[in-house]
């Protein structure tokens, strides 16, 4: 290489040598003597687009942003259809995160050069960018098996895919990755270890361990993850403390310790090792959820509903909320004010709760899931709000702000006040025939990809323990459960009123006259324990013994009953102890 470098210089006043030399010193990153030589080649010659474009990517490596769009610029004004100038302006703009310029150029590089993998993978990179997550999906899955991008391609479906939480498909990527590469690709093994552990499974982690150097940092800190998922957690503890000296690692060990202490109910311990993670790295935002989480379980509300609104950095989140900014819109003396109760449909049903107390002056448009709207309109008749599903949010004007339930419950709950805890705040429309039955309403069931299996009971043992109390249940379980009903009814000589007459899932209207109808209810941590308790009905919910890491909400307020809904009792498991055994 030397020698080459030797040859051009004794031609350094020819401006095709000039542009070589450049070019040889930008792939091998020394930007600055690459702008160099290349600012010469453009003294001797200003109208070779090749020397332009090469100098602009030069001031862009070298962070020198405006030199490198008016350089690019100058090439794409002599060469408009330079699929190359494009893309590098795409990738200018998408480094500014100037997002719609970067979309616009990358668009154009494809127009001119349609199966350029390399593009089209920065089209995607750019698309992920602005969370228009389909899309990006889309195009990488364009690149054929044979291309020599394929697995680059691969590799981005399987960070989109981590990164919204699709966790079954990043096991699905991310074991075929391996099998193609055949190497430790640590940053392929965290994301596969980390997707089993979110689904529940345990042995395909621990064969993946066998691809780190053993007792490596690496190895222990996996090998911890899997201790805390299953609830080993004296044994994580150790290995996490171990691994805090380790600056590759400090914050995540400080972060799961914070997850250890919250899984054993150690608030206290757990809110130190989460404002240390955080003294770390700032903007970790799972971090500053869970903070939020065991600040709101011990109702230091003033920090805690801050700290929890921290889940709109997330992603998934972010995709929903992408075209909102933060202005409010006035009109008149009055406000049009937007609200989005945000979440599942769980967390929907708890911050309606704070729809009661708006302020009447103004007028508000509220945004729930589609399930909810006709018992929403029902129950929120007598207050100034239109209901409309959150589809309808894209209707909104970009000026618009929208408020979150979290920013409801901000602004108005700051202290543990009896007044909060109202037994009913949801209600039926008068069509509906509400007359009690001698049955119980059960649930037992959550598809929660992350928590659901460790929520969830087994309906054969609920009925077990439960038959002394009633021969007659009513199925409140959302999904298709009717063949294991039928075997449980014949195994244990139990009716139940309804298997599948209602579609629990989508009819909620319908699904909330079987809570009223039901003596009484036995649920897990679901929408529908959140659904019985805000109709006022007797609930009983079945908690694990580390429900806390999962939700706050089921703070108690004396005599194991919650404090949010006063009529729903909480029977939760102690450590080492299975849902089923609450009944013991």
């Amino acid at each position: 290489m030397k020698k080459k470098y030797l040859l051009l210089k004794k031609n350094s006043d020819n401006h095709q040598i000039l542009f070589l030399l450049g070019t040889l010193y930008l792939q091998e990153k020394k930007f600055i003597e690459s702008i160099s030589q290349l600012l010469k080649a453009v003294e001797l010659n200003k109208n070779d687009p090749h020397t332009l474009m090469n100098l602009g990517i030069a001031y862009k490596e070298n962070k020198q942003f405006d030199l490198a769009e008016k350089y690019l610029k100058l090439s794409l004004d002599l060469d408009p259809s330079n699929a190359n100038t494009n893309n590098n302006l795409g990738n200018l703009f998408l480094s500014v995160k100037k997002y719609n310029l970067a979309l616009e150029f990358f668009q154009k590089a494809i127009q001119y050069s349609p199966n350029n993998s390399s593009f089209l993978i920065n089209l995607s990179d750019c698309y992920f960018q602005m969370l228009r997550i389909n899309e990006a999906i889309e195009l990488l899955t364009k690149i054929p098996r044979d291309d020599n991008l394929h697995i680059l391609a691969q590799e981005k479906l399987l960070n989109i895919f981590f990164t919204i939480k699709n966790y079954k498909k990043c096991i699905l990527i991310g074991e075929n990755l391996l099998d193609k590469l055949n190497t430790q690709s640590k940053s392929i093994l965290f994301k596969l270890i980390q997707s089993y552990l979110a689904v529940g499974q345990f042995k395909q982690p621990e064969r993946l361990l066998s691809f780190f150097e053993k007792n490596s940092h690496d190895e222990k800190f996996y090998r911890a993850l899997i201790l805390l998922e299953q609830c080993k957690y004296d044994d994580s503890k150790k290995v996490f403390e171990d691994l805090c000296s380790d600056k590759n690692y400090e914050h995540l060990c400080h972060h799961n310790l914070g997850l250890v202490n919250l899984r054993t109910y150690n608030l206290n311990a757990a809110i130190y090792h989460f404002k240390s993670a955080l003294q770390i790295e700032p903007n970790f935002f799972e971090s500053r959820i869970q903070l939020g989480l065991c600040q709101l379980s011990l109702c230091n509300f003033s920090e805690g509903w801050n700290n929890y609104l921290a889940y709109q950095f997330d992603p998934v989140y972010k995709k929903k909320m992408v075209n909102f900014s933060n202005q409010i819109t006035n009109v008149g003396l009055k406000k049009n004010i937007f609200i989005h109760l945000d979440q599942g449909i769980g967390d929907q049903i708890f911050f309606a709760r704070f729809l009661n107390y708006l302020d009447p002056k103004n007028k508000y448009f509220c945004f729930v899931n589609k399930k909810l709207l006709p018992l929403f309109k029902t129950s929120f008749s007598n207050k100034n709000i239109e209901f409309f599903i959150e589809e309808d949010l894209s209707k909104c004007e970009k000026n618009e702000k929208i408020y979150l339930g979290g920013n409801l419950a901000q602004s108005f709950f700051h202290s543990k006040d009896s007044r909060w805890a109202v037994k009913k705040y949801l209600s039926l429309d008068k069509k509906f025939s509400t007359k009690k039955t001698n049955a119980i309403g059960l649930s037992w069931f959550s598809n929660n990809q992350v928590t659901g299996k460790k929520r969830s009971v087994s309906l054969e043992n609920l009925i077990s323990k439960l038959k002394l109390k009633a021969d007659h249940f009513i199925n409140l379980q959302y999904g298709d459960f009717s063949d294991e009903i039928k075997e449980v009814c014949d195994q244990h000589k139990v009716k139940f009123i309804n298997i599948s007459d209602t579609d629990n899932f989508h009819d909620i209207e319908s699904l909330a006259k079987l809570i009223l109808i039901s003596k009484e209810i036995y649920t897990i941590d679901n929408t529908t324990a959140h659904l019985a308790g805000a109709l006022g009905a007797k609930v009983n919910v079945l908690l694990s013994n580390n429900s806390e890491s999962y939700t706050w909400y089921w703070s108690e307020n004396q005599n194991n009953q919650s404090f949010w809904y006063p009529n729903t009792n909480l029977l939760k498991a102690n450590r080492d102890e299975k849902i089923e055994d609450i009944f013991l």
